[in-house]
């Protein structure tokens, strides 16, 4: 184990950066606010969120994440990350 806090995801409660290098260097920053140290997973996941959340292209309503951000809502957030990993699913959340 490297240097790094040994501190849980706070989206998925996995290891940071992953379960293989835990607290070898440092995670992703979440898009929610640009400061919460997440996994690489989840890293990945928020990065892909709002174009696969976004079902039709030519809507010009926002995806749910950028609700979410907008809104500071934080549990809303991490359920689409979440779903976009397919930890949860859509009619549990």
């Amino acid at each position: 184990m490297g240097d790094f806090l040994n501190i849980p995801c706070p989206i998925c409660d996995g290891a940071i950066p992953n379960e293989e290098q835990e607290g070898e260097y440092p995670g992703a920053t979440s898009r929610f606010d640009n400061k919460t140290e997440i996994c690489s997973a989840c890293g990945t996941a928020e990065a892909l969120m709002e174009a696969i959340l976004r079902s039709d292209p030519h809507d010009n309503d926002q995806p749910l994440s950028v609700r979410f951000q907008d809104d500071g809502d934080w549990d809303g957030w991490r359920g689409c990350v979440l779903i976009q990993r397919g930890i949860l699913e859509v009619g549990n959340y």
